[in-house]
C-alpha cells in the first residue's frame, strides 16, 4: 500500500467511526425522547387522577354547605315566621317614634 492508499483507508474508517456515532447519537436521543414521553403520559396520568379525586372532593364539599346553608335560611325564616306578631306594641313604638321625631324639630 503507498500513502495514498493507507490515508484514504483511514478516512474511509473514520468516516465509518463517526457514521457509527452518529448512529449511536440517534439512537440513544431516540431513547431519552421515547422515555420522556411515557414519563410525561404517566405523569399526566396521575395529574388527571389527583385532580379529578380533588375536583369531586370540592364538589361534594361545596354540595354539602349548600344544603347546610339551605337548611339554615330555612329554619331562621321559619322561626321569624313562627314569632307572633304583637299589633299593639308596633303600633305604640311607631306612635313613640314619630311622636319623638316631631318633638325634637
Amino acid at each position: 500500500m503507498d500513502e495514498q492508499q493507507t490515508l484514504n483507508h483511514l478516512l474511509d474508517i473514520e468516516k465509518n467511526a463517526a457514521k457509527i456515532v452518529d448512529e449511536a447519537k440517534n439512537q440513544a436521543l431516540d431513547r431519552i425522547n421515547e422515555i420522556e414521553r411515557r414519563c410525561r403520559s404517566e405523569y399526566e396520568a396521575a395529574y388527571k387522577k389527583e385532580y379529578n379525586a380533588l375536583e369531586d372532593d370540592y364538589n361534594t364539599q361545596i354540595a354539602e354547605l349548600n344544603r347546610e346553608y339551605e337548611k339554615k335560611i330555612e329554619d331562621y325564616t321559619n322561626h321569624i315566621e313562627s314569632i307572633p306578631i304583637n299589633q299593639q306594641a308596633f303600633v305604640l313604638c311607631a306612635e313613640q317614634f314619630l311622636f319623638q321625631e316631631s318633638a325634637g324639630d
